[in-house]
């Protein structure tokens, strides 16, 4: 029998839990590749300490798990775990858990969350074992980019152009939480997580436009793609962002904007691209399906209601 133990994440445990994670992430067929620039520049949040918010499960002194809670301002908190397939179903679920939603009773949001992707069956059955209960489905989509794609057709008097570092960070922040501040599980959008992001060593400032009409920005889109597929083999690119501003919605602005991120990213070499989509989100996904996006897995939130 293995001996198993939960601990705090330490920084030197940075090229252990990418390895984990992207283990995790190719078992349960998630294109998403972490690096450990992109995963030290992720923690933005000065009220996440990764030492009490960050846990590993060691297996005979060897990192298989990680688990991470993450905070949307003032609406939930959130836990993401990566568990290598051979340690599930163990237990180690709860646990896990469990750790960490004590932790959570000492904020003021009032939701904790857990997701399961399909493919994860027995962090499902552990969340409903603790009385968690669903409350949202997220779906990936993808689409394969070796079939010709539409030219974009943008609406009269639109004009694009990329995001220009240390200038747009705070139109950027401001942009992303008009247009969001509707959808579920969103919080409220910080100036320093911004700035981290586009601080991550495969951010491309060209595949960051915007949008804009007489100046003003009135919608985004924001595409990754590997800088390096030929080096990396990875070339699967991911939609992270689409958005445009409520008043200029109904137009065709999204659909362009969606279709001139396809094509930068297929410049790039990439054969895929995948997105995220709220599951009640049907105009969302009629658009990703009438350009030819397809749904991929699912992403199922359990929540727990906290302060009661």
């Amino acid at each position: 029998m293995s001996d198993v133990t939960i601990r705090g994440y330490h920084p030197s445990d940075v090229e252990a839990v990418v390895r984990v994670i992207n283990a995790c992430n190719e078992a349960d067929g998630w294109s998403f590749r972490e690096n450990v620039q992109s995963f030290q520049l992720r923690d933005s949040d000065p009220a996440m300490h990764l030492d009490r918010h960050s846990l590993i499960v060691d297996a005979d002194g060897h990192a298989v798990g990680y688990a991470r809670m993450f905070r949307e301002p003032g609406t939930r908190l959130f836990v993401i775990l990566w568990l290598e397939p051979a340690w599930r179903g163990q237990g180690i679920e709860q646990r896990l858990i469990e750790r960490l939603q004590a932790e959570a009773a000492a904020f003021t949001e009032p939701a904790f969350d857990v997701a399961a992707r399909s493919g994860q069956p027995t962090y499902a059955v552990a969340l409903q074992e603790l009385g968690f209960h669903p409350v949202r489905s997220w779906w990936t989509m993808r689409i394969d980019l070796r079939a010709e794609l539409p030219a974009p057709a943008f609406p009269p008097g639109i004009e694009l152009r990329p995001f220009v570092p240390g200038q747009d960070e705070e139109m950027l922040t401001w942009l992303v939480n008009d247009v969001f501040s509707e959808h579920w599980g969103e919080g409220e959008h910080r100036l320093e997580s911004i700035r981290a992001e586009v601080a991550m060593p495969d951010f491309r400032a060209d595949l960051l436009l915007f949008a804009q009409k007489e100046g003003q920005a009135v919608g985004y889109v924001w595409s990754w793609a590997d800088p390096h597929p030929e080096v990396t083999g990875d070339r699967y690119a991911y939609i992270g962002d689409l958005g445009v501003r409520k008043a200029y919605r109904g137009h065709g602005l999204g659909r362009a904007l969606l279709l001139r991120a396809l094509h930068d990213v297929k410049t790039r070499g990439m054969v895929a691209a995948d997105l995220d989509v709220d599951g009640p989100n049907a105009d969302a996904k009629h658009l990703y399906e009438s350009v030819g996006f397809r749904q991929q897995q699912e992403l199922r939130w359990y929540r727990k209601e906290l302060h009661r």
